[in-house]
């Protein structure tokens, strides 16, 4: 196999894979029921995925620092798959259904899922761009208060689950 087709099936092809299986799956579900809200919603956050997944691909082929901000640019609403799913297991467990306080937290937890996608859309905060020898450009979290505030409303969210 050459050198760059492995590179893009074992770098990023995994991701590409993962889109697809993501996305038919989501639309198999849907199609089983889509009346129903927990459909829908699964639906949803296997588009997410499939959509974080895409750019996850494309950041992988890129072979410029600016092409990888470009591809986080797009994919900076990735947040929006962990509201997605948040939603999805607080409505699958009946946890807080129907509840105005589940209105509040699922607000809560779509807010900020928003507010971040946004500072990641317009913003450096997040994400820096390095060069790994042998790896190419990838980035890593910025040191900065948002970035931080990130990782803890992400954590705060698997732990709550």
């Amino acid at each position: 196999m050459p050198p760059e087709l492995s590179g893009i099936i074992f770098d990023g092809g995994f991701c590409l894979i993962s889109a697809f299986i993501t996305c038919s799956l989501g639309f198999f579900v849907y199609a089983q029921k889509p009346s129903l809200t927990l459909h829908r919603l699964f639906l949803a956050v296997m588009i997410s995925a499939a959509y974080w997944a895409t750019g996850e691909f494309f950041i992988w082929q890129a072979d410029s620092p600016e092409g990888v901000y470009f591809w986080l640019k797009f994919s900076s609403f990735w947040p929006m798959t962990i509201a997605f799913g948040s939603h999805f297991i607080l409505e699958f467990t009946e946890t807080y259904s129907r509840e105005k306080k589940g209105l509040y937290i699922l607000g809560a937890i779509y807010l900020a899922a928003f507010f971040l996608s946004v500072i990641g859309m317009f913003t450096d905060w997040l994400y820096i761009v390095i060069f790994q020898p042998g790896t190419g450009y990838l980035y890593i979290p910025a040191d900065t208060v948002i970035c931080r505030a990130e990782i803890l409303y992400l954590s705060l969210i698997h732990i709550s689950e």
